[in-house]
């Protein structure tokens, strides 16, 4: 899915600002974060809704311990407290390294995140002429959840 946040216009006015960089002589870096997405990101509903989609294993999730708690230790990057949230409908935690609503992309199902990473060579297609991927140290995880 390539698209423009409608908070930064649309389709069409990233063609012009390329347009308009190039005319002036100036190359156009992308920011791209793969490592996640909203929780509110179609793949991130569809996986949430069952643990038997054909997205359900396209993020991070994990059954709780046996006492209720997240499998194992690990901090968010920014909020210093518990990286697992928990899904009520789904009855699992799912993985954000960031903020809550920043669920993890589960790079070990290369359907799942190579779905995201193909947004290089389209934007390239598009003109772009580099960009810098943010987050790479956040793209696996120990798959055994070691503390």
């Amino acid at each position: 899915m390539l698209d423009i946040d409608p908070l930064f216009g649309v389709m069409k006015d990233f063609e012009e600002l390329l347009s308009i960089a190039h005319d002036m002589g100036l190359k156009v870096l992308i920011d791209q974060v793969w490592n996640h997405t909203s929780q509110l990101h179609p793949w991130f509903v569809e996986s949430a809704s069952s643990r038997t989609n054909p997205k359900s294993d396209w993020y991070v999730w994990h059954d709780p311990r046996d006492d209720g708690s997240p499998p194992n230790n690990w901090l968010s990057a920014f909020m210093g407290r518990s990286a697992w949230q928990w899904h009520l409908g789904r009855r699992q935690y799912y993985l954000a390294n960031f903020l809550p609503c920043q669920p993890e992309l589960n790079w070990h199902n290369p359907a799942g995140a190579g779905g995201r990473a193909r947004s290089g060579p389209l934007l390239a297609g598009q003109g772009v002429d580099g960009f810098r991927i943010d987050a790479v140290n956040f793209f696996v995880e120990d798959p055994a959840l070691r503390e």
